[in-house]
């Protein structure tokens, strides 16, 4: 089964889990375990990242443009979109290797 992940802030955890992300937001293939590394490839600043959503894939990803580069950022990860706001199916923080289910 693919996964996809959508990296982001503990605090948002329990809102995602209700609600599904925010409309337009980005799911990445690639699972990173840190969040500068994730931050650069993702265009996100890593202080905005301390853990990690996993998601089933549910057949409608779909993968926009990779990642640009920037001043500030290095680019080139992979972004996926999914307008039906899915469900996380688990999540831990950015440097954990244990899912935690949800």
């Amino acid at each position: 089964m693919d996964f996809f992940y959508h990296y982001t802030l503990e605090r948002n955890i329990s809102s995602i889990k209700a609600d599904g992300p925010y409309s337009g937001s980005s799911f990445s293939a690639t699972e990173y375990f840190d969040s500068y590394e994730a931050g650069q490839h993702l265009g996100v600043p890593p202080h905005y990242i301390d853990c990690v959503l996993k998601f089933a894939n549910d057949g409608c990803f779909t993968k926009q443009q990779n990642v640009s580069s920037s001043n500030r950022f290095a680019g080139g990860g992979n972004e996926y979109k999914n307008n039906y706001r899915p469900r996380p199916i688990a999540y831990r923080k950015i440097r954990d290797r244990e899912w935690k289910v949800l």
